[in-house]
């Protein structure tokens, strides 16, 4: 999409004059990435953190797993140089509140390769120190939660139940998204910078590259569990071996988006 070589002027030069070709570009297709290994997280039946031992019941089925699964962070840059805005799954969610999402194996979109689906969705404010990642500052976590059943896909239920699934990537597609230039000749896209750049944790990044693309609006397609995505701060999942009680749903319910205000107010906890 972008010419090798192109740096500095050039390359800011070529951004703003093929704007629209470029977001046409990248909303034009399904972006699988986002992805990275993080220790278990113990989520308990209202969506909250939790030790292992306040996670689940001891009465369990051998043949279901539960699996909470961190599909994406925002605030961090990725390899497609583009940082995910907090509030950027609102409307998604939303849309999805009865029908749930697929949890796929690689991005496969084909029945053989189904590890899941009516998972709920949601999102949680996470610090980056809950994701075992030494930085300050706070992210928005696209979460699922579903349930893996042996008969259905046996291969990954034995990767999931002997712990071998590492990493999780969100398909999706760009609804709305901007420019940012950290240049004062291009008067609009250095107004997006400035409104954005504080909210990347990973900002030298993205002062070094010198731009990126605030996604603020994307479309969830799936979920897949992958051996490796474009972003490094997307948590792993926990698993357990369902109870046969009932459980409550979580739901769809999201957390209200995090604001600059609140990474500010988090940043140097």
């Amino acid at each position: 999409m972008i010419p090798a070589g192109l740096e500095g002027k050039a390359l800011f030069n070529y951004l703003v004059k093929n704007e629209g070709l470029i977001f046409h570009a990248k909303k034009s297709t399904v972006k699988k990435a986002d992805a990275v290994y993080a220790p278990p997280l113990y989520i308990n039946a209202k969506g909250e953190l939790a030790t292992k031992a306040e996670s689940g019941d001891a009465q369990i089925d051998p043949t279901k797993l539960q699996v909470t699964v961190v599909i994406n962070t925002t605030n961090w840059l990725d390899s497609h140089q583009d940082v995910h805005i907090p509030g950027i799954w609102k409307k998604s969610l939303a849309d999805n509140k009865k029908t749930g999402f697929y949890l796929l194996q690689s991005h496969e979109y084909d029945f053989p390769y189904v590890i899941a689906d009516g998972c709920d969705g949601f999102t949680k404010n996470l610090s980056w120190k809950d994701l075992n990642q030494d930085i300050p500052g706070v992210t928005e976590a696209l979460i699922f939660k579903g349930i893996v059943d042996e008969g259905r896909n046996e291969y990954m239920y034995g990767q999931y139940q002997k712990k071998y699934v590492k990493n999780h990537s969100v398909g999706m597609r760009y609804i709305k998204m901007c420019t940012c230039i950290n240049d004062d000749d291009y008067p609009v896209q250095k107004e997006n910078w400035d409104k954005y750049i504080e909210m990347v944790a990973n900002r030298d990044e993205a002062e070094a590259d010198g731009y990126f693309w605030a996604i603020l609006e994307a479309q969830v397609i799936e979920g897949s569990a992958v051996l490796f995505g474009s972003n490094c701060m997307t948590p792993t999942l926990e698993t357990s071996l369902l109870g046969t009680k009932s459980e409550p749903p979580i739901g769809t319910s999201d957390e209200p988006p995090l604001t600059l205000d609140d990474i500010r107010k988090t940043k140097f906890i």
